[in-house]
């Protein structure tokens, strides 16, 4: 509120310039046209409209669904989408799993697993049951990181690894698997370099008739996950195929 001498009113406009207020009132206050009580109003309306457009601008976005997104896997983790969601290789269930189910079989197709098939490729030893309660748990954490850190809608059963009943578990088509080139190179033992194991595995066969992964990873010094790849390699060509439970089984020619 200003006075109406010549310099009061210089400084109002100068205040309205720079934004320190949106209006005036000149004394003596008038009873008719812009009376004092009006100007309260008008100025409570126009800061409650400018508080609802702060909120609305500052209000977070609504996250979104999962439609399509890279896993990518590194030496020391597994990133959906650019977001962490598993640990360094080879030393837990769930990354040895997400180990096996990459890439595509012979002629282009998602790899799948039955949950025997992955127990023993993964050396777990509570059989299919285990390896369903690590896909699980998996899934929940991916549904929760995915909507911390990315604001995306994660459906467990669909978006990530399925089971499909027939053939088992496998990456959904949502996913494009993308395997890093900085992947530590495995080691080497008995068995010759990475190329030769697959020869071994099955001179062996032909020599005792069945096998074990541990059996190939003592005779040879080869790394378990290098021995899985293989292995999975060997079946996918329908060259070998496994026997028995996850505990006992055994791998034999066809």
């Amino acid at each position: 509120m200003v006075s109406q001498d010549e310099r009061s009113l210089r400084f109002a406009a100068k205040v309205i310039r720079n934004g320190g207020t949106n209006n005036m009132v000149l004394k003596p206050f008038s009873e008719h046209g812009r009376a004092l009580g009006k100007a309260v109003r008008d100025a409570l309306r126009h800061a409650g409209s400018s508080q609802r457009a702060a909120k609305l601008a500052h209000a977070p976005e609504p996250p979104r669904p999962f439609e399509r997104g890279e896993l990518t896997f590194y030496p020391s983790r597994v990133e959906l989408c650019g977001v962490k969601v598993c640990g360094s290789e080879g030393r837990s269930m769930v990354r040895r799993i997400l180990d096996v189910l990459h890439g595509t079989d012979a002629i282009g197709r998602r790899r799948s697993f039955c949950g025997d098939e992955l127990a023993s490729l993964v050396g777990i030893g509570g059989g299919p049951q285990a390896v369903a309660g690590a896909i699980r748990n998996f899934r929940t954490q991916v549904k929760r990181i995915m909507l911390a850190e990315a604001n995306v809608i994660i459906d467990p059963n669909v978006d990530v690894i399925i089971n499909d009943r027939l053939n088992g578990y496998r990456f959904s088509d949502k996913i494009v698997v993308v395997k890093n080139q900085q992947l530590p190179v495995a080691s080497r033992g008995k068995g010759g370099n990475n190329k030769d194991l697959p020869s071994w595995i099955l001179g062996e066969l032909k020599k005792t008739g069945r096998i074990r992964l541990q059996q190939i990873a003592e005779r040879t010094g080869h790394g378990n996950s290098t021995i899985r790849r293989n292995l999975v390699k060997l079946r996918e060509e329908g060259r070998i195929v496994f026997v028995g439970s996850p505990r006992n089984g055994y791998w034999r020619l066809v």
